[in-house]
């Protein structure tokens, strides 16, 4: 538009000037007429820039090149706006700024900023774009075909990065118009339908990422003219049908992932025959048939888990830069062959028909699992465990239905004994004591007596929580039942709003049937008391378990869904982590927390998952308790919106 609006001034000037003027005064006005154009321009830029509330409190009279994020060629037009998560921001609404005003803005790299809405059109308008990545964010919405029809006329687009958003909807086939496009990423979103064929148009594309969606139908067979393909991801999805032969043929190939879709028929040998393949993947499917591999074999990554391959593997010998193997969950039979594996390497054969000697090299392999085949490890423990199972086999033939009828017996005998004398003992204390349970044989007195000596007057080793205005205590009586009990603190027993809220909370307790409520000090007693009284909202006393309730309550006193938002966020990394984070909350809210690994906050007494499904699935729980934690009240998601990420 800036250089349509330039052609009508030149045209204007030449039709309206002087026939007198000189070569050098046309120069000058010529020189003039463009200075002032890019004036127009740099300003128009730095007004859209700033309707953004990007930047903070800048003002429109200084050089907006100069700001952070922003990058400008020679002349003073933006052509970079790159913003990434190490900044932690929260930029809102994608459709608040008008990518109108930059007309050579050549890249756009927005990642991990929180952003909102849906895609505008108008990105489709930036003729010079080569570069666009917005991952992830909270983009919602569908791919219009409109957006891919403006951005058909991004002849220059090389980089397209969509993913890890909340993307619904078809992919639109227009995409396969942008020919010169090389990367594509659509992974982890919530696109749907068929893959279009169309795609296969894009023949310069050497990245395709569209893993993590719920897409379904067959692999497009003309997926084999994507010749400069590189890596190709189609993972986690509802995929059917069976692998076209034609990707046999993409000679680039470096990367196949298809894991965790419904793909069946035969794993075709000309995978083997791929030069320059060193990641395969297709786990969790339904392939049958067997495997071959040739001798120019460059895989380091194997995984075919979860499938119905048959047959023997003696052809992966050949396969000697091995790092990881996964052929678990299948019906391989026959020997396993002399593999080419270092000291690092994972190797699982588990759950198979495998049979014979282990390889000598695999006998002494840490991170090896060769569970539930018919294995062995040397010549003579093949003779003597025949010997042992012939032994066995007679053993339990002859003596085990004795051995085990007598058992059963004495095991009746014994739990009919102690049942009928734990009856009779607890009608004896029932008859002394009272049913604390029962309206009619119960006595209040006898039963605070019973408390009182169970708990050894409140004694502190029989205290299992404390809240903020009470402690519980575990009190087993003489009759067999095992009580909580909530003992006020002593100052707070005599102030009557605490002691209202003690009553209110008792009323919903009591109130409430379900089979998944229990009395736990920092999930039954947080927030009841409010329940039943409407002006609790705002409160002069903290009511809750202190290392559960939200930091600002200390302060504003002020309950809000935040607050519950919060106290979730800390029971789910108690969860992952086994114990309460403590310390660990202020920290994974400091700037020195990025980069925090998972092995770092899980629970120490279990081993790290190695399914990567069940690695992703506690990420992605992680990942929402940190959102729930956050120090700020409006960065944290609504439990609307914890419910349905953990639902996806």
């Amino acid at each position: 538009m800036v250089a349509m609006a330039m052609n009508l001034r030149m045209k204007a000037f030449y039709h309206h000037r002087d026939i007198s003027q000189s070569p050098s005064g046309i120069q000058q006005e010529l020189v003039t007429n463009i200075a002032s154009a890019n004036d127009f321009n740099k300003s128009r830029e730095a007004k859209a820039l700033l309707a953004t509330n990007w930047w903070g409190d800048r003002n429109a009279s200084s050089d907006h090149c100069t700001w952070p994020y922003i990058s400008c060629n020679e002349a003073g037009s933006v052509i970079s706006i790159v913003f990434d998560s190490d900044d932690n921001q929260d930029l809102g609404d994608l459709g608040s700024i008008d990518f109108t005003s930059f007309p050579n803005l050549d890249e756009l790299y927005i990642h991990n900023c929180k952003l909102e809405g849906s895609i505008p059109e108008q990105i489709g308008l930036l003729s010079n774009l080569t570069y666009l990545s917005l991952s992830q964010n909270n983009l919602t919405g569908t791919l219009p075909a409109s957006f891919f029809n403006l951005l058909v006329s991004l002849v220059n687009l090389l980089h397209l990065d969509l993913s890890q958003n909340r993307i619904m909807g078809p992919i639109p086939s227009t995409l396969g118009s942008m020919i010169n496009l090389k990367f594509l990423d659509l992974s982890t979103n919530k696109l749907n339908g068929s893959i279009p064929p169309e795609l296969s148009n894009l023949q310069s594309l050497v990245q395709m990422n569209l893993g993590d969606n719920n897409l379904d139908g067959p692999i497009p067979p003309s997926f084999g003219n994507l010749s400069a393909l590189k890596f190709l991801n189609l993972g986690m999805n509802n995929i059917s049908g069976p692998i076209p032969l034609d990707i046999t043929t993409l000679f680039e190939l470096e990367h196949v992932d298809l894991n965790h879709n419904r793909l069946f028929g035969p794993v075709h040998p000309e995978f083997g025959k791929l030069s320059k393949l060193f990641y395969l993947d297709l786990s969790s499917n339904q392939l049958s048939g067997n495997i071959s591999f040739q001798t120019e074999c460059t895989l380091r990554h194997l995984d075919l888990c979860k499938n119905y391959l048959s047959g023997v593997i003696n052809t992966l010998s050949v396969c000697d830069a091995l790092e990881y193997l996964d052929l678990s969950n299948n019906n391989f039979v026959g020997k396993i062959p002399l593999l080419h594996v270092t000291y690092w390497s994972y190797i699982n054969l588990s759950w198979n028909h495998l049979t014979g000697l282990v390889p000598y090299n695999l006998r002494d392999h840490t991170d090896i699992d060769l569970s539930f085949n018919n294995l062995t490890l040397t010549e003579q423990s093949t003779n003597k465990d025949h010997q042992q199972r012939t032994m066995v086999i007679v053993f339990l033939d002859i003596f085990l239905p004795v051995v085990v009828g007598c058992c059963f017996l004495a095991v009746a005998n014994v739990i009919y004994s102690c049942k009928k004398d734990t009856k009779n003992k607890i009608q004896l204390e029932m008859t002394k004591h009272g049913d604390v349970c029962s309206i009619l044989n119960y006595d209040g007195t006898i039963a605070y007596e019973d408390f009182i000596t169970a708990t050894e007057d409140f004694d502190l080793k029989y205290c299992i929580g404390t809240g903020g205005y009470g402690s519980v205590y575990e009190a087993k009586l003489p009759s067999g039942q095992t009580f909580a009990l909530k003992k006020l603190h002593r100052y707070e027993a005599k102030q009557p709003a605490f002691d209202q809220s003690f009553k209110n909370e008792v009323q919903v307790l009591t109130s409430l049937r379900h089979k998944s409520i229990y009395m736990e000090g920092f999930v039954a007693d947080f927030g009841a008391a409010r329940l039943l009284d409407p002006d609790s909202s705002n409160q002069t006393v903290i009511a809750g378990t202190l290392g559960y309730i939200a930091p600002e309550l200390a302060f504003s006193m002020i309950m809000n869904e935040k607050c519950d938002v919060y106290s979730f966020g800390v029971v789910a990394l108690e969860t992952i982590g086994g114990k309460h984070p403590g310390e660990l909350l202020s920290y994974l809210n400091s700037s020195a927390s990025q980069g925090t690994m998972l092995e770092n906050i899980l629970d120490k007494r279990l081993s790290y998952p190695t399914d990567r499904l069940i690695e992703k699935e506690i990420l992605r729980v992680c990942h929402v308790a940190l959102a729930c934690i956050l120090t700020d009240p409006k960065a944290r998601p609504t439990m609307r919106d914890v419910s349905q990420e953990l639902s996806r």
